[in-house]
């Protein structure tokens, strides 16, 4: 992970849009320097620079998020998502010889809104509409494990990519959402599932939260990669 965060830092360095803290390579075994590393370029990657072609992470915006769990279906469009730019590392592993990466981020606050298509059961209660959506979360806790790998660059030099990466993430503080006409506004039917999600935002939310933060996480990921193309391994590596 320190290779990941190191290359971010030296990237920064090089462009005039940051104002960059004077921060110091760190040693491998450094974990506490490491971990004060991982946060300050964390916090700058999200910001994103637009003279580099590199996209703002906080809105980050999807066109579409795809959710075919089995018993209910989604899809959301013209996707909206505030909040990573609050999240912390709270830690990182990086595992040079395995090409794997891990960290934990903490996010006291997502908000999120767009159009929403939806069908199928929700802990066990009909559920099926479409129309405008938004959701508020607060704190979450988000795990990632990555794999890496290494990519000839345009300098034919070595640099680092997040390949693929699963996610598992825990909603500690609640989750309010609103879903416009849900069975066409039909009040008997639209009570019911509305008191469900209040009473149960914690299963509701491990049901339906895989998709979305595969997708958004995808295009976070897309942003750093951009960044790790600007500067070889063999620059920023200490042994």
């Amino acid at each position: 992970m320190y290779r990941i965060f190191l290359i971010l830092f030296i990237c920064f360095l090089g462009t005039e849009t940051f104002s960059v803290p004077s921060l110091s390579p760190c040693k491998k075994e450094d974990n506490v320097c490491l971990l004060k590393l991982s946060k300050a370029i964390y916090a700058l990657a999200v910001v994103g620079n637009p003279e580099l072609q590199i996209e703002s992470s906080d809105p980050l915006q999807r066109d579409e998020i795809i959710g075919n769990l089995g018993v209910i279906n989604y899809k959301l469009f013209n996707n909206t998502c505030l909040g990573y730019k609050r999240c912390e590392v709270l830690n990182s592993k990086y595992n040079f010889e395995k090409s794997h990466v891990e960290f934990e981020l903490r996010c006291p606050e997502f908000y999120m809104d767009g159009l929403y298509e939806i069908d199928g059961t929700l802990l066990g209660v009909p559920i099926q509409g479409k129309g405008p959506y938004w959701i508020r979360c607060k704190d979450y806790l988000v795990n990632v494990d990555a794999e890496t790998t290494r990519v000839v660059g345009e300098d034919n030099k070595m640099h680092l990519a997040i390949k693929n990466f699963k996610v598992k993430a825990d909603l500690r503080g609640g989750m309010d959402l609103q879903l416009d006409n849900l069975f066409n506004g039909n009040k008997q039917l639209v009570d019911p599932v509305n008191n469900l999600i209040k009473l149960n935002w914690s299963p509701v939310a491990k049901i339906l939260q895989e998709p979305t933060f595969n997708g958004n996480l995808k295009t976070l990921f897309k942003n750093f990669n951009k960044y790790l193309k600007l500067i070889p391994i063999e620059n920023i590596i200490l042994d």
